[in-house]
């Protein structure tokens, strides 16, 4: 939601003696931006966090960026009429500065969905195929929406900044690049691991059967006969070589996967009182 408002006289302070500390100023750009009422919701009239994302334009208007809307308010009187000031600064919050929140908007959809994907989509069984396409979309968000600067001088680069931490894109950013580089690590692990494997695999049972074939042509005449048992003693050496050494065996086996556990598996059960 993103509110302009002016007014013909001075303001007047709209809340009660408790925030009596707050200007006018303030206490309308809280009320407007929030869209609350103090007697729904009451904030602590101590807390400077509440105006952390406060834009100041000018001794005329001021605009406050919170997660549940944006509030331009004129500080100075507002004549009425088109070529004022205050009309002047209409046109801004209704073209450039509308623009810039909707990309910002734009910008959370995106990281949002993004977030929610992975959350569901990555797990020890991802495949590097799926793994690529997260990163992909990654790349898309930074290189077409991920912007910082969206005008040259001015103010809205500031909104834009107001906006981005008040819904915390930059930390959901951080998140999901540590979340694909952990994926990427253990896929490449993974990767590395079953073609070791597959290589030891292939040298264990391609050695007994080399040298069965080997001694064969070296000691017999070629025949049917002779390269099925030249074949068979091949596979008694493979099955006794997976038998009695411990590494071949476990190659053989192939590598554990770990079991991904449950949501109610990770939680810590809450402790009995008597």
């Amino acid at each position: 939601m993103i509110t302009h408002i002016t007014f013909a006289h001075r303001l007047r302070k709209p809340m009660d003696r408790r925030y009596s500390g707050w200007s006018a100023s303030r206490q309308w750009l809280w009320l407007v931006a929030s869209g609350t009422s103090p007697r729904d919701h009451s904030p602590d009239p101590a807390d400077e966090d509440l105006f952390r994302g406060l834009v100041r334009f000018s001794a005329d208007w001021q605009a406050l960026v919170l997660r549940t809307g944006v509030a331009f308010v004129g500080t100075s009187s507002d004549p009425g009429g088109d070529d004022t000031f205050h009309a002047a600064a209409q046109r801004y919050v209704r073209s450039i500065y509308l623009d810039v929140f909707l990309l910002g908007r734009m910008q959370l959809v995106a990281i949002n969905d993004l977030a929610n994907s992975i959350a569901t989509g990555l797990s020890p069984h991802t495949s590097a195929v799926d793994l690529a396409a997260f990163e992909q979309r990654l790349f898309d968000i930074r290189h077409r929406l991920w912007l910082r600067h969206v005008t040259v001088r001015g103010k809205g680069n500031e909104l834009l900044r107001q906006f981005q931490q008040q819904h915390r894109l930059d930390e959901q950013i951080g998140d999901i690049v540590a979340n694909l580089n952990d994926s990427a690590r253990s896929v490449e692990v993974m990767t590395n691991r079953s073609i070791n494997n597959a290589v030891a695999v292939l040298t264990t049972l391609g050695l007994p059967f080399g040298v069965s074939y080997a001694a064969a042509a070296v000691l017999a005449e070629p025949s049917p006969a002779v390269l099925l048992m030249t074949t068979l003693v091949g596979l008694l050496l493979a099955v006794l070589a997976t038998l009695v050494f411990t590494p071949v065996r476990k190659i053989m086996a192939g590598p554990a996967i770990p079991r991904r556990r449950s949501t109610s598996e990770r939680l810590p059960r809450p402790s009995r009182r008597r």
